[in-house]
């Protein structure tokens, strides 16, 4: 964001120290330390807050288009006459005689 190189953070330092004397720098600076720690919370917490929004909106379009495929489909797709009550449950089954779809290996160590 900010563009500074060594340079110019020295000369900051050595201005700032002829001006306040080193009595006062180590307390400017603790002061200044505190205050960027605070900007960072606050970043932090809107980026959180941010992202939270996002997540909520990108929820509901998604749901909006959901909603919106489905009201396309429902037309395609009459309901069945056929009500679940009207179904029979299945009581007489019978095996079908059919051939294995798959082969049974040979067994091992059978000698040729």
């Amino acid at each position: 964001m900010f563009d500074f190189g060594w340079q110019e953070i020295a000369l900051t330092g050595v201005v700032a120290l002829i001006v306040l004397g080193p009595k006062e720098l180590p307390g400017l600076m603790r002061t200044a330390g505190k205050m960027v720690r605070k900007a960072r919370l606050i970043a932090h917490e809107f980026r959180v807050s941010f992202d939270e929004i996002a997540e909520e909106v990108e929820i509901d379009e998604v749901q909006r288009k959901a909603q919106a495929q489905a009201a396309q489909i429902e037309p395609l797709c009459p309901p069945s006459e056929t009500k679940s009550t009207n179904l029979k449950p299945v009581t007489n089954v019978q095996k079908a005689d059919l051939p294995p779809v798959f082969e049974p290996l040979p067994e091992k160590g059978g000698g040729k």
